[in-house]
């Protein structure tokens, strides 16, 4: 068994659907799976750290009965599985609010699971616990891939992977293949054509020149999609269709996945800059996260 798959939980209805995706990740790809909570009662609670002891009490009672219950969601389903309550910082900014964040990182980088699955959003009354700003903060912080879970999905939908053909993207090419292949659904690969304002530049100085410049793009665009068949292929994927649209990147990939029923984005969590600023940026994991009504698989 060569994959490893973390959880996070706080016990809120959207941690413990998290739990569930990653059980069923777990059952796709033969996985172990370890369950984590994160008591940051040492640090307070809300930008002014407000603590008491009973309050630190019945925050810890109630991440040791998250990670019970977990635990026997997991069994139940045949999955070999841990637990782990991390000790969140003894000091820090006033202002950090997601000191949960720090050591989920630190005890990743560790472990160097394969995934880390956590849910869009926790406790709204533990503001330092695992809320939504954590499922961004790991996203962008932590060294492994990281799945951010929405309520509500079906986990047998299909899965749709944007790239732009940079190394990242083709990772998260792979990453998708892997998973739609294990889940047995359909697996669809965009690139998506941003307006860009360079480009726009170009047609305003040379009309031939901003042509010449938009033929060498679409060539490029039309490349990108032939490897990422390729890579798609040696993945033993065949339910496979490839497009490329055009739009503002993230909203796009978003309204895709909503519009046509996906239950999985996923995506790299860097990609293209500069002059090519026209398909996938960095930032484009982050807005994603934020807009997509459907999970989000960050690949690192």
């Amino acid at each position: 068994m060569d994959y490893e798959i973390w959880a996070a939980t706080d016990g809120s209805p959207n941690a413990s659907n998290a739990v569930a995706t990653a059980i069923h990740l777990a059952q796709a790809f033969t996985a172990h799976l370890t369950l984590v909570a994160v008591d940051v009662s040492v640090g307070g609670y809300g930008p002014y750290r407000i603590t008491t002891p009973t309050l630190d009490d019945q925050v810890r009672t109630l991440l040791s009965q998250a990670l019970n219950e977990g635990a026997q969601a997991v069994q139940q389903a045949g999955i070999a599985v841990e637990t782990r309550l991390l000790q969140g910082l003894t000091k820090g900014s006033l202002w950090d609010r997601s000191t949960a964040v720090p050591p989920l990182c630190h005890a990743i980088e560790d472990a160097a699971p394969n995934l880390v699955v956590v849910g869009s959003h926790g406790h709204g009354v533990l503001s330092s616990g695992l809320l939504g700003s954590v499922s961004d903060r790991l996203a962008r912080m932590c060294i492994v891939d990281v799945l951010v879970v929405r309520p509500g999905m079906d986990l047998q939908g299909p899965v749709l992977v944007a790239t732009d053909g940079s190394a990242v993207a083709m990772q998260a090419v792979s990453r998708a293949s892997r998973l739609a292949r294990a889940l047995g659904v359909p697996l669809t690969v965009i690139t998506v054509a941003e307006p860009s304002s360079t480009v726009a530049r170009c047609h305003e100085a040379d009309f031939s020149l901003g042509g010449a410049v938009e033929s060498v793009l679409a060539r490029y665009r039309t490349t990108v999609l032939n490897e990422a068949v390729q890579q798609v292929q040696v993945q033993g994927v065949t339910a496979v269709s490839v497009r490329e649209t055009v739009g503002p990147v993230a909203p796009t990939v978003a309204q895709i996945a909503k519009s046509e029923g996906f239950s999985w984005v996923v995506v790299g969590s860097h990609g293209h800059g500069g002059w090519t600023s026209h398909v996938l940026l960095g930032s484009v994991s982050d807005r994603l996260i934020h807009l997509s009504p459907v999970s989000v698989w960050v690949v690192r």
